[in-house]
């Protein structure tokens, strides 16, 4: 994401990374928000990673993504991060538009953060456009996702027509 872009004011980042573990649990809390009343109470009260692994994984995978847009975390990393995340959005009943706005959460929330900051509206431009190449790798990830979905449906199709024409003793080979 270095992209020739100006470095944000090593203050700005400074207040973004003193503030992490603070930024990174509101985020994780509007991610929660996208989930049903009783799943979100499950995911944010069960804090042990083999009863909750969805809960573990989008917080681990929201914590390093923070590390990538107030840092330098790039390239495959980011993209391995974003994956995490949104294999499991991909599978559940959300629309592509729901399924990756969890990107877009982190920006009311940074600028909550630097809201004080002398430097704020140009940390804020930079910070944007870095959540912008994010969104359109997270776009990236989670179409090839969803055609990999697709992929294991029709194989599952094309078996169970296999296994019902040999049940009938019908001898049709499927491609």
């Amino acid at each position: 994401m270095k992209g020739g872009r100006n470095a944000m004011a090593p203050e700005g980042m400074a207040v973004l990374r003193h503030r992490k573990r603070e930024i990174v649990q509101k985020w994780y809390q509007a991610v929660l928000a996208s989930y049903p009343a009783e799943t979100a109470r499950f995911l944010r009260e069960e804090k042990d990673p083999f009863a909750n692994p969805v809960g573990n994984t989008i917080y681990q995978g929201l914590t390093e993504l923070y590390e990538a847009v107030v840092g330098e975390i790039e390239g495959e990393r980011l993209k391995a991060c974003l994956d995490e995340i949104i294999r499991i959005r991909a599978v559940q009943e959300f629309l592509p538009s729901q399924a990756l706005a969890f990107i877009f959460q982190l920006k009311p929330i940074l600028e909550e953060e630097l809201h004080v900051y002398s430097g704020k509206n140009d940390a804020l431009k930079e910070l944007e456009a870095r959540l912008e190449t994010v969104a359109l790798l997270a776009f990236d990830v989670y179409m090839q996702c969803r055609e990999q979905l697709w992929k294991i449906r029709v194989e599952e199709f094309k078996n169970r027509t296999a296994r019902l024409l040999q049940r009938a003793n019908l001898n049709i080979s499927l491609p």
